[in-house]
């Protein structure tokens, strides 16, 4: 079976990397071509499985190369809800396509924006990895037919025994996401250094995670230059992430929009006490207080952060909680076997004839040439 993928990018963070564990398991039956708009350091893992990927800037927007592409697949993976424009070309051209999506509120409107539209008959199906917090709204959108959902899995953690913190005498705040405004690095770090410079030499911060936004990253960076205690590892590769995991003592999540995030998730089941703000299933993972914090606000860390310090049983309270609480998931192994199976299944009962691809891609070349003279007699 031919597989073509379409995706944003592929550095560590959550959606790329759950994509790439459901790849990996495709590719063992199929032919896999994956083409990104960016590069990341995941690129690695595609050359040791001899998985052909492509890095075109744009490729997402490009209908034209989207049609060229798609006309010899089986089925499509589009992913992210900044592949929706693939989704809309898949089916123009009768191909099945499955819609991964992650994020919530953006991609409920992108979604209510295209199942509206009714000028082309659209057929895709969202395959939505979430809590029950967005799957209500999107089955109230486009229907159960339209939709399939699964919970995110609990990782495959590398059995290693736990590794000595480089200080042991400081409390290890560890901070996992691209770098990148929704992700709230930067108001962490103007609450972080409002601390209590007594308490504030207690902790050490690292950030792990790849630079979406570069001006944002220099802001940032910037505004810890003179923070002997905060650290910038930059994109680091999975072993790594589970290492500092596993050396640290607090995970933070500061986002302000999310659909996981599963750092969260991968934070409880190694037993950090994590700080989340209230976004995606944080909610449906955490049991404020009990089993980890939810912030009202990135600004309510300090008063939490300054609790925390003053009385640091607390926090060996929360870790040996978060791991236990998160026991009765399924693993990430059987999570990507059906997300696979899935997939397959699609794929199988969607398929196109040769005829209707060949006549709906005629139709959509004919529609982009009669535009672009159109265009250029304006």
């Amino acid at each position: 079976m031919n597989i073509i993928i379409f995706t944003h990018e592929l550095t560590n963070t959550g959606a790329s990397f759950l994509l790439i564990e459901v790849l990996l398991n495709l590719h063992k039956k199929n032919n896999l071509t994956i083409y990104s708009h960016a590069g990341g350091i995941n690129e690695s893992i595609f050359r040791k499985y001899n998985i052909n990927y492509v890095i075109n800037p744009g490729v997402l927007y490009n209908a034209s190369f989207i049609a060229s592409s798609v006309k010899k697949a089986d089925i499509v993976i589009a992913n992210t809800f900044l592949a929706g424009d693939v989704a809309v070309v898949c089916g123009f051209l009768n191909v099945p396509c499955v819609w991964w999506i992650h994020e919530g509120t953006v991609a409920i409107d992108l979604v209510i924006r295209l199942n509206n539209h009714n000028k082309l008959n659209y057929k895709y199906v969202v395959l939505f990895i979430s809590g029950s917090r967005y799957l209500k709204q999107f089955q109230r959108t486009i229907g159960n037919k339209n939709i399939w959902s699964n919970f995110i899995g609990l990782p495959k953690l590398p059995v290693k025994i736990k590794e000595q913190k480089t200080n042991p005498n400081k409390i290890k705040l560890l901070f996992i996401g691209s770098i990148e405004e929704n992700k709230g690095q930067f108001e962490f770090i103007q609450n972080i250094l409002k601390i209590n410079k007594s308490l504030l030499k207690k902790i050490t911060v690292t950030f792990a995670g790849s630079a979406i936004d570069n001006d944002y990253y220099s802001k940032c960076r910037n505004m810890t230059f003179l923070s002997p205690n905060i650290y910038w590892l930059g994109d680091i590769d999975r072993d790594r992430v589970y290492l500092e995991m596993s050396q640290s003592d607090i995970l933070l999540c500061m986002s302000k929009e999310e659909t996981g995030p599963m750092v969260v998730l991968e934070g409880l089941s190694l037993g950090l006490c994590v700080i989340s703000t209230n976004v995606g299933i944080v909610t449906e993972l955490i049991h404020n207080g009990r089993n980890g914090i939810i912030l009202d606000s990135v600004h309510s860390i300090i008063s939490v952060l300054n609790e925390l310090l003053k009385d640091v049983s607390k926090i060996d309270e929360l870790k040996n909680a978060a791991s236990k609480s998160v026991k009765s998931l399924k693993s990430r192994e059987s999570f990507t076997i059906e997300v696979s199976d899935f997939i397959e299944y699609y794929a199988c009962s969607h398929k196109p004839s040769r005829s209707q691809v060949r006549y709906a891609l005629f139709i959509f070349k004919t529609i982009a040439f009669i535009k672009s003279i159109t265009k250029k007699l304006k």
